[in-house]
């Protein structure tokens, strides 16, 4: 109805989304949770009642509407719908429609076995319906239920690319870290395709500055020089964001690059760093708010826009170098 130009505001749509909301599954924990205990539950069934069998691609779709037609009343059903989508992601990375990991084929040539199709194995149609609705409410492709999803689909290399903090104090905003290895927390490391990273090196030619060293990951922004200079001492890498260590725990090779936007040397208050939302764009009400309370922060605010500014026009650079396949092959 929205696309056939339908406002938001319309009783149509306003009454389609308190049906929908009605008919979520919030406190019955169905067969699924035999295999996810821990979920809670929060889909919505292809039947009009069907408490015990919610399905996970029209739980998808729902909340994919829900999130379309912007109702302020949704935002727990959706939350609710994405989070039991994210506990009913199978081992090797997809969906099936009722259940998770219920892919042991052998159950498939016992005598009464249904004309073969006595499972619920991830597929690729209802994968898809999930990560369609994981990417339209802000998840990117390095988030872990993204990456574990595109490997299960065949996916056989990983690319990290956007901005980092930098941890190397001698790395200025702009130069461009290309990682083979990643630092992650408790001393774990991964290598990734050495032979990827020095391709794209060469073919870079020094324009703009790139260097080859390492990235560490961390599950939380660091906001301090001190925060970053005690993480440079620890692990000796160049630069540090949130997302690559994700995308090097898939196990396929991978390779990131990372612009740094943010030096060493540089402590960025806390609100500055709230005023980026889950899908890495500015909140311009919450800058706005925040400059008013702290407009003497308004210097800092004003040097991290321009040096994100010079670490985006780097990662346009390299990838306008790179060429259509980015190194890979």
């Amino acid at each position: 109805m929205l696309e056939a130009g339908y406002e938001i505001s319309d009783p149509v749509v306003e009454k389609a989304c308190d049906w929908l909301r009605g008919r979520q599954v919030l406190d019955v924990a169905g067969d699924w949770a035999e295999v996810r205990p821990g979920v809670r539950p929060g889909g919505w069934a292809f039947q009009y009642w069907n408490d015990y069998y919610p399905d996970v691609d029209d739980t998808a779709v729902v909340v994919m509407g829900l999130q379309r037609a912007d109702d302020p009343e949704a935002d727990e059903a959706i939350e609710r719908g994405i989070e039991w989508i994210l506990g009913m992601q199978s081992e090797n990375g997809g969906w099936g429609t009722f259940d998770a990991d219920n892919d042991h084929d052998f159950l498939q040539h016992i005598p009464f076995a249904d004309h073969g199709a006595l499972l619920d194995p991830p597929t690729a149609d209802v994968t898809a319906r999930c990560l369609g609705m994981l990417a339209q409410d802000g998840y990117d492709r390095s988030h872990p239920a993204v990456v574990r999803a595109l490997v299960g689909e065949g996916c056989s290399a990983l690319l990290s690319f956007g901005v980092a903090g930098g941890l190397d104090p001698a790395i200025e905003p702009g130069t461009v870290i290309a990682a083979a290895s990643v630092f992650g927390s408790g001393g774990r490391r991964w290598d990734g395709d050495a032979e990827w990273r020095d391709r794209l090196v060469a073919k870079s030619a020094g324009e703009p500055d790139i260097v080859a060293a390492a990235i560490a990951g961390s599950d939380r922004a660091l906001l301090s020089a001190a925060e970053k200079d005690a993480l440079y001492q620890a692990t000796g890498a160049a630069g540090v964001d949130m997302e690559t260590h994700s995308v090097a725990e898939a196990g396929v090779p991978f390779l990131a690059v990372r612009a740094v936007a943010d030096p060493q040397s540089r402590s960025i208050p806390e609100w500055i760093a709230n005023t980026i939302g889950d899908d890495g764009r500015p909140m311009f009400t919450a800058v706005f708010s925040g400059w008013a309370r702290r407009p003497w922060e308004t210097p800092t605010l004003f040097r991290l826009a321009t040096d994100t500014g010079t670490a985006l026009a780097s990662l346009r650079r390299v990838a306008a170098l790179a060429g259509e396949h980015f190194c890979l092959l």
